[in-house]
């Protein structure tokens, strides 16, 4: 690959526009920020998207949950699954303090405020990360792991895990299996997931079908398409493993 050294003979269009069909290319973005920027001493990758914000202080206490779980499991084949979260956007108008624990997060579920990730517009999109269990569990000050959910798709959780999972697939721009298609050949690549308790992320607003492509919908006759054909290359790719997804 040529390094540029210079951009000034590039083109820049603009494709905001409303009218403007270009299918963007998010999973190829993904992969610019992960590999265009990670040095090389981080062990680690949180996956996230640009609307997701981590709740504060959440590098801390990633790196002391990291540095207690070397002593007691092997983990560099893990994926810690962080459960996300929309705040209503009325909630956010009225300044509303952001929740700081999982305590107050469940006060703002608990009053309608705050909902799952994807709850109105693909509620099986996340059903694995077990949202009412997590709910259930005691809220301590540091981060435990939970439950180790055996991956299906359509499962897109945001993780953190060694920074040698599997890319994006570039073949997804705006599909609705653009993530999945990452979290499905994480799993067949050997990976696992487990949930984590006491840390948290959070999308402000609700999300509504209205805001979305028709792209972005699981029933999209060209995101399925293109699914089955990225399965079947796995299956050409993974020769030695007994999991599907």
């Amino acid at each position: 690959m040529k390094t540029l050294n210079s951009c000034q003979h590039l083109t820049y269009i603009n494709h905001t526009e409303e009218t403007d069909s270009t299918p963007y290319p998010s999973n190829l973005l993904r992969n610019i920020a992960r590999l265009g920027t990670t040095p090389s001493t981080v062990q680690y990758i949180l996956t996230l998207d640009i609307d997701i914000f981590p709740v504060s202080d959440l590098f801390h206490h990633l790196v002391s949950f990291y540095t207690q779980i070397k002593l007691i499991e092997e983990f560099n084949r893990t994926l810690y699954v962080i459960p996300a979260f929309e705040i209503h956007i009325d909630t956010v108008k009225r300044g509303t303090l952001l929740p700081q624990n999982k305590r107050e997060l469940i006060l703002l579920w608990n009053d309608n405020q705050l909902q799952p990730l994807q709850a109105d517009v693909c509620p099986t999109c996340q059903f694995l990360t077990n949202y009412q269990a997590w709910k259930q569990e005691a809220s301590e000050d540091k981060i435990v792991p939970l439950f180790r959910p055996h991956y299906s798709q359509p499962w897109q959780p945001y993780y953190i895990g060694p920074k040698d999972v599997p890319t994006f697939d570039a073949r997804f721009k705006s599909h609705a299996h653009a993530r999945i298609s990452q979290c499905c050949e994480s799993f067949m690549a050997g990976y696992d997931y487990v949930v984590l308790n006491n840390v948290y992320l959070y999308r402000l607003g609700f999300l509504d079908k209205s805001q979305l492509p028709a792209t972005e919908f699981m029933d999209d006759d060209t995101s399925v398409l293109l699914f089955d054909q990225f399965r079947e290359d796995l299956a050409k790719h993974y020769l030695n493993t007994t999991r599907k997804c």
